[in-house]
């Protein structure tokens, strides 16, 4: 009996020990979400901007790869990913306070989201004659003292003439944006 009782507290001893090195599951870290960015899926494929510092000149305008201005009520925003030319323009009439959910379509008096793929000027004029477009733009965060705009969007241009597809553009977010004040 007396070998049962050393054998038993051998394994309890041995099992606490092995249970005591046993390596501590960690949660996984939250992912950061880039910053110098603005990332989508266009008709479910993913799409990101080039980062803010890149510029590409085409049909003459300089395009940076994201750039955000505010001008009294206004906010104007431009990414592109210049390796395929496309680009995302907006201009969203802001409310105080700044953050909320914006929504619009082409023509409205709200504002206007563009996709146009590949850039450039006829390019934009013909979308903006043969498409509607339909948007959402939530801006979650908006730092006036550090001039910093976080938040989501999505919209879905459809054309107007001839029947074509529609393009979709979800799951649209930025985060920690830097923008410019126009006076």
């Amino acid at each position: 009996m007396k070998n049962a009782t050393k054998i038993l507290m051998a394994v309890a001893i041995s099992l606490t020990a092995l249970n005591a090195c046993k390596k501590k599951d960690t949660p996984a870290p939250t992912p950061t979400k880039p910053t110098g960015v603005m990332m989508a899926k266009v008709n479910g494929k993913a799409w990101q901007s080039d980062p803010s510092s890149k510029f590409k000149i085409i049909d003459g305008d300089t395009i940076p790869g994201i750039e955000f201005q505010v001008n009294n009520d206004t906010l104007t925003l431009i990414a592109s990913q210049l390796s395929d030319t496309s680009v995302i323009f907006g201009f969203i009439t802001l409310k105080q306070p700044r953050v909320g959910s914006y929504t619009g379509t082409t023509g409205g008096t709200t504002g206007l989201m563009l996709y146009v793929k590949p850039y450039n000027i006829i390019n934009i004029i013909a979308a903006l004659q043969t498409t509607t477009t339909s948007y959402t733009f939530n801006i979650t965060k908006f730092d006036a003292a550090s001039k910093k705009i976080s938040g989501t969007y999505s919209m879905t241009t459809t054309p107007l003439i001839g029947g074509g597809q529609a393009t979709a553009i979800t799951e649209g977010e930025f985060t920690d944006e830097s923008y410019s004040v126009v006076p």
